[in-house]
């Protein structure tokens, strides 16, 4: 299973400032996500939160949190699998990222319009006819901004590849960042 949190642990009471952006289809739009400070800088929102829940049946079960400082841990929780787990349950793995590694990952989410998506994207749906066994399931959680969603999703392909398909630019973005295997 892999969590993702993004927890801010600083407070601007500051107006938001919008600033427009372009959207993976290229059409310009204010960026709400993401606030500004008088220097500049992109602000993460105090209220932020970002978790993705990864089971594998068939395998390591992980939770991955990533807090608004930068710091990142991923711990192995549980192995449903053949044989014997590869690595150490329950003991953390530690890494950093940048702020602007984080503001990255909020843009991703915006860009991919994550807040427009169902609730839940499972094999068997008309969106999803193609039957994966033995597949994973995932939780993406995100708030930001005083917006929260959830999106569950569980063997969910169409046309050989995952779907949606914002769901793989979210995680592929965070892969940039971090090495979650």
């Amino acid at each position: 299973m892999i969590l993702v949190c993004f927890v801010a642990f600083s407070c601007s009471f500051q107006a938001k400032k919008t600033i427009p952006e372009r959207n993976l289809g290229g059409e310009q739009r204010e960026n709400t996500l993401l606030e500004k400070s008088a220097e500049g800088k992109y602000e993460i929102p105090s209220d932020t939160l970002f978790s993705i829940k990864e089971d594998n049946y068939l395998g390591q079960y992980y939770m991955f949190v990533i807090s608004a400082d930068g710091n990142a841990v991923l711990t192995p929780t549980e192995f449903g699998g053949y044989g014997k787990a590869k690595v150490p349950q329950n003991v953390p793995v530690k890494t950093r990222l940048t702020q602007e590694n984080l503001v990255e990952i909020i843009k991703t989410i915006e860009d991919v319009n994550f807040f427009s998506l169902r609730g839940k994207y499972q094999s068997g749906d008309v969106e999803c006819p193609t039957r994966e066994n033995d597949g994973i399931g995932q939780t993406f959680t995100i708030r930001i901004g005083g917006k929260e969603k959830r999106v569950f999703w569980e063997n969910c392909f169409k046309d050989g590849e995952k779907f949606p398909k914002q769901l793989l630019k979210i995680q592929a973005k965070i892969e940039e960042f971090v090495d979650t295997n």
